[in-house]
């Protein structure tokens, strides 16, 4: 598993204007990437993000997102940033696609108690240094 990367981490989500201001959105998270199939790569780290519910579909999961790609590669220097998802969470899966994310490939990991489609396997997508200096925002 990667080491401590300064500048990657968790962060909790607030609503700066709209709704009530300084409401709890969410949680947007950068570590390093991390898993078995994972290279201990210090230039690599994982994007994910875990909203309430009441919140899903405002499109604030991308623009959290894509602050979180700005962070990773203009401020960390990240080289790749990958991201995560059971393949039937079309939801996370159209937030990847929406921030300029790839498909890399479907796997299928082995769980003690899987949950409901698990056999549908997960997804991974990515953004390299070279997709995100190509990107227009």
């Amino acid at each position: 598993m990667a080491g401590k990367v300064d500048g990657l981490g968790f962060w909790t989500a607030h609503l700066c204007d709209g709704g009530e201001e300084g409401e709890f959105v969410g949680l947007m998270m950068l570590p390093p990437a991390h898993g078995p199939d994972q290279p201990d790569d210090p230039t690599v780290c994982d994007l994910g993000y875990r909203l309430v519910r009441r919140h899903w579909r405002q499109g604030l999961a991308s623009e959290a997102s894509r602050v979180l790609l700005r962070h990773a590669f203009d401020t960390i220097g990240q080289s790749r940033v990958i991201a995560q998802t059971m393949a039937v969470n079309a939801g996370s899966i159209g937030v990847m696609r929406a921030i300029g994310m790839r498909y890399v490939r479907t796997y299928y990991p082995q769980f003690d108690d899987p949950l409901p489609d698990t056999h549908l396997g997960e997804v991974e997508y990515e953004m390299t240094r070279t997709m995100w200096e190509a990107t227009s925002w």
